[in-house]
């Protein structure tokens, strides 16, 4: 990990240690086989409630050569149920403030930007083949 925090623009210095929490969660609770992490979750794991930081996380260990993690965006509805939504519609929302379509490209009644939100799959692929 410290080799790869030099060469990374996501590592920093004050940011490192919130990888680690994440390795080390990851690390001790193997064999619970953990696959769903929710943004609670992640922010209790990394021991922050620093948005930022938390995107710098998963988009570090989303992306790249690590692919640890499957980001999937979402919309909970009134009854628990989520809906798909496309990253760049996500992403267009965040940015624009268009409302997203779900991944059916149908609109969203009653759309409420609290309910929009992501969470994160372990790719365990890339577990067993390293």
């Amino acid at each position: 990990m410290n080799d790869i925090s030099n060469s990374s623009v996501f590592i920093s210095e004050s940011s490192r240690y919130h990888y680690f929490n994440l390795l080390d969660y990851m690390e001790r609770n193997i064999n619970s086989c953990r696959e769903l992490y929710t943004v609670p979750l992640l922010y209790k794991i990394l021991k922050t409630n620093d948005n930022n930081e938390l995107l710098k996380v998963i988009q570090y260990f989303s992306g790249g050569g690590s692919n640890l993690l499957n980001v999937k965006y979402c919309y909970e509805k009134d009854d628990g149920e989520y809906l798909n939504i496309p990253f760049e519609e996500y992403n267009n929302y965040i940015l624009e403030g268009q409302i997203p379509v779900d991944e059916n490209g149908r609109e969203i009644d009653d759309f409420n930007s609290k309910y929009l939100s992501f969470y994160c799959l372990l790719n365990m692929s890339s577990i067993y083949e390293n």
